[in-house]
Parts: structure tokens; C-alpha cells; sequence
């Protein structure tokens, strides 16, 4: 019986051969969804609400026969929607970035359209920040092995999954 296949394996980069590890590299995207004014729908105070599930669905269905990963909603303000979205690959994130970037949508209840940006994920540190993390830290003391930034301890590395 072979080994299932699990994920796309375009984007993977080769670790250690001789264990069959590999490395992945994470295809993340943010997406805001703009929102329009919010107006009072009578005299009693309420306002139209703009359900988030709504406006994932239709994110779903721009981007098909493509599919996220993963989507969640990473902040939600009165202003705009904050998703952020996990790809299959790298090559599936500029996909899905080019059918998104600068898109309109339209909801329920909504005269105005919804404008979409996307924007990549930044993973990982400059080095500036990782510099700066470490020098101001209390905790760090760079003349001592293993509280140095440029130190890695791994420890207890699994051989099988």
C-alpha cells in the first residue's frame, strides 16, 4: 500500500534525505474586505450588520477551482475585515492574490460594493528586529551558548510520524 498523499508538493525543499524530512514553506495571505457605512435602518437605533461568514463564502467562491487551506478572521472593525488565509502552495497564493487583489463584492442587504485588497503574509523577522530583540532583552545574555539569536537547540527530533 503506498503513502497517502497529503499536500502539494511543488514548493518543498529537502531536509534530510536519509529520514525523508522536508520542509514546507508557509503561502499565507491577508485579505481586507473594505466595508461601506453602516446605516441606521429606522428609528430605532439598529444598524445593518455584515455577516462574516457571508463574505467568506463569496471570497470561496472568486477564487474556485482554487481553495484555502485555511481562512479565519483575524480582525473585524467597523471599517473593514481582516481574513487570514493559508494557501496550498506558493503557486496557489499568487493565484489566488491576482483573482482577489482590487476585486468588488457584493452583499445582501448592501448598495455599495465591498472592495478587496490582498497583501502576502510576512513571515519571519528583519534582521534589525531579531537584533533588537535580543539586545534589549534582560533575559539574553549574548556571551553565554544557547542565549545567543544565532543558536539553535533542537532537541528530541522524532525519526518517525
Amino acid at each position: 500500500m503506498s503513502d497517502p498523499h497529503i499536500c502539494d508538493d511543488k514548493d518543498l525543499k529537502e531536509l534530510c534525505p536519509s529520514l525523508d524530512l522536508w520542509l514546507k514553506p508557509q503561502a499565507k495571505l491577508n485579505i481586507t474586505v473594505a466595508l461601506p457605512r453602516l446605516k441606521v435602518l429606522d428609528n430605532s437605533g439598529k444598524t445593518m450588520t455584515i455577516s462574516t461568514w457571508e463574505v467568506m463564502d463569496k471570497l470561496k467562491k472568486k477564487i474556485k477551482p482554487l481553495k484555502f487551506k485555511t481562512i479565519k478572521v483575524s480582525k473585524s472593525t467597523i471599517e473593514f475585515i481582516r481574513f487570514e488565509a493559508e494557501c496550498e502552495s506558493l503557486s496557489n497564493q499568487s493565484l489566488i492574490e491576482s483573482r482577489l487583489n482590487k476585486m468588488s463584492l457584493k452583499l445582501s442587504g448592501f448598495i455599495e460594493q465591498l472592495t478587496v485588497k490582498t497583501a502576502r503574509v510576512k513571515i519571519g523577522s528583519t534582521r534589525h528586529e531579531w537584533e533588537t530583540y535580543f539586545r534589549d532583552n534582560p533575559l539574553m545574555n549574548e556571551m553565554k551558548p544557547g542565549l545567543r539569536p544565532d543558536t539553535i537547540h533542537v532537541q528530541v527530533l522524532y525519526q518517525s510520524y
